[in-house]
């Protein structure tokens, strides 16, 4: 299992063995501090990520999920709305990097 920081988030992934199919598994964990120093807020428990995929060896499968953590932090421009309707409540949910989303109100204008 790796374990390292990005941006501020604790990033666990790992690669698992698949008894069945002999291949392995990308699994991903994301954490973000909290106010108790002692604790970490889970926001991504620990589960498998391209579950449809398999891959022929550990490194492959830890590879696979660092690059999906990446995304999740930082995820490609083109994922974020080009237009947002003004008056709207949105939340932003798995278009901008975790550490931005918030609950935003456009105003009239």
């Amino acid at each position: 299992m790796v374990n390292l920081e990005i941006n501020g988030y604790e990033v666990e992934y790992s690669g698992e063995f698949l008894d069945e199919s002999k291949d392995w598994a990308a699994y991903l964990t994301l954490f973000l501090p909290s106010s108790n120093p002692m604790h970490m807020n889970n926001i991504f428990p620990r589960q498998r990520v391209l579950a449809d995929l398999t891959f022929p060896d550990e490194g492959a499968a830890e590879d696979a999920a660092h690059k999906v953590a990446l995304e999740m932090i930082n995820p490609p421009i083109s994922r974020i709305p080009s237009k947002i309707e003004k008056n709207e409540l949105v939340l932003i949910f798995n278009l901008l990097p975790i550490s931005q989303y918030e609950l935003a109100f456009w105003p009239e204008t």
